[in-house]
């Protein structure tokens, strides 16, 4: 440990995140971010470290690095230096983010701005241990922007019973015959993107009464996914960090029929959400590490669907947020992962997958497509 510096233990979630770290293919896998499209020209790479020097405290969460010795610490040096987290990208796309992950001694976060000449775009990479995805948002707004956006859940104190509503799931993972077909190549990597009108998921939503989100699933179903993905559920709550991870996963079983309705769904999600922040409270570490563990198995789930939805107008540095869209993390063993933001009119949906990623988002959006023309003819 550096002179003047100071360590906290990691919590359940990121200690699952940083030990995935050993074991990953890549290490740039363990890192997912977000890419912002900004109106106007961009500030330089000075004024953008100053501005981050000027925001982040000495005893911000945004100052700390992760460290892996006999397990996983925060380490909160003294001396922050900007210019490690802001830097110029030197290509374009999501893979030229991904390759400032390899860096030698990275830190856990960075900012990449992509020049142009007009409607430039800033990356935001983050490893996975320090934040989840409403978390990262908050913090490009907190160093960039100007209030906060969203909100943290409020703090209400589960039930001791909250923990059983995740025993199906759990229960579900002790089924045989759901082996994965095949070995994930661990040696390949595709992004592909596509963008679907918010008001076409609207559209096919109310028809159905079902959610968008549910929507998004059905078509996935439709387009030959898989039985089951897995899907991150926030556990913030009003004492949390805004800075740091505070997710938990769940297994969804996708359906192409109308069954599910919202009221069913968003009771079952709110059960299970605050069995997640009891179980996740530092006393029950050993029972929720083997049930994070059964229901993220990779030997029975190889795809994960996660979704942003961003709900007020951002600027960023004085300038309008044109667009929003993300960049995936893979975890290991897995075929794919799917990231979906919603910004204004748009749900930018971004897949990284092992292979076939542009066949997936094409399948995946004509689906959505033909549930909108089938909803039409009735």
């Amino acid at each position: 440990m550096s002179a003047g510096s100071h360590a906290t233990q990691a919590d359940l979630l990121a200690t699952a995140f940083a030990g995935l770290g050993q074991i990953v293919a890549d290490p740039a896998d363990l890192h997912f971010g977000l890419t912002f499209r900004i109106a106007g020209p961009p500030p330089s790479v000075a004024e953008l470290r100053a501005r981050v020097a000027e925001r982040v405290g000495a005893s911000s969460p945004l100052a700390e690095r992760l460290v892996w010795a006999e397990g996983a610490r925060w380490e909160r040096a003294a001396d922050f230096d900007p210019a490690e987290h802001v830097r110029e990208l030197g290509g374009s796309g999501p893979a030229a983010v991904r390759s400032f992950a390899a860096l030698p001694g990275r830190p856990p976060w960075m900012l990449l701005v992509e020049p142009a000449e007009s409607d430039w775009r800033l990356h935001y990479l983050v490893h996975h241990a320090r934040q989840d995805a409403q978390a990262a948002l908050r913090t490009v707004v907190s160093l960039l922007g100007e209030g906060r956006t969203g909100s943290s859940a409020p703090s209400r104190p589960p039930g001791w019973w909250t923990p059983g509503s995740l025993v199906p799931g759990v229960l579900r993972t002790l089924r045989t015959g759901q082996p994965t077909a095949g070995t994930p190549d661990e040696t390949k990597r595709e992004f592909a993107e596509r963008v679907i009108p918010v008001s076409i998921l609207r559209e096919v939503a109310d028809a159905r009464k079902i959610t968008v989100n549910q929507v998004l699933l059905s078509a996935l179903r439709r387009a030959g996914g898989p039985r089951e993905v897995l899907m991150p559920l926030s556990i913030r709550d009003g004492a949390d960090s805004e800075f740091v991870n505070r997710i938990a996963l769940t297994r969804v079983a996708l359906t192409s029929d109308r069954a599910v309705r919202r009221d069913s769904r968003r009771r079952r999600v709110a059960r299970e959400r605050q069995a997640w922040r009891l179980l996740s409270n530092g006393r029950n570490d050993r029972l929720a590490g083997w049930m994070l563990r059964r229901i993220t198995n990779p030997a029975t789930m190889t795809a994960t669907v996660s979704n942003l939805r961003v709900d007020e107008r951002i600027t960023l540095l004085g300038k309008e947020v044109l667009g929003i869209s993300a960049i995936p993390w893979l975890p290991p063993g897995h075929r794919w992962f799917a990231l979906l933001v919603t910004y204004l009119a748009d749900t930018t949906l971004t897949v990284l997958a092992q292979s076939e990623a542009d066949k997936l988002v094409d399948a995946w959006v004509s689906a959505v497509d033909d549930m909108r023309r089938r909803e039409d003819r009735r």
